[in-house]
């Protein structure tokens, strides 16, 4: 396994060390679960570390295929890539490239840490919570 997931209310949180389809196909099934669970579309959110690799041709393809099917079970999609350095930040302006191209620029975003994120849910006013049982969940490390 390459990725935890945790849910906190109708938040969806993974953490993608190194994305593999297999991790795809059961991170869209545990959406689809959790969603059906609560009767209610889910917040995503998806955290990338600093020093993880961008996925490979085969994970992304399987992502792609996959993203309607996130997208019926969510309110919105994101992603958070950590880091402060020169390639974070291509990476950010990459995704976020790829989200516009897509079509769905206004329900997938892309961030550099958790607090950004959650300003675009209706968690924002219990950030400090949300990133506690984040981190007791594995999906955040420690600051």
């Amino acid at each position: 396994m390459t990725c935890a997931t945790g849910i906190v209310e109708r938040l969806f949180l993974v953490r993608w060390d190194e994305p593999v389809p297999s991790d795809v196909h059961r991170v869209v099934t545990e959406v689809g679960t959790a969603s059906e669970r609560l009767g209610q579309k889910l917040y995503f959110i998806a955290v990338t570390p600093a020093n993880s690799k961008p996925p490979d041709e085969p994970t992304r393809r399987v992502f792609a295929a996959n993203l309607p099917r996130l997208l019926e079970r969510c309110e919105s999609l994101h992603l958070i890539i950590e880091g402060t350095g020169f390639s974070s930040t291509v990476r950010r302006a990459v995704a976020a490239g790829l989200f516009l191209v897509s079509g769905k620029r206004k329900s997938m975003f892309v961030h550099d840490d958790i607090h950004a994120a959650l300003e675009m849910t209706p968690y924002a006013s219990r950030k400090l919570e949300i990133v506690t049982l984040a981190r007791s969940q594995g999906i955040l490390q420690a600051a």
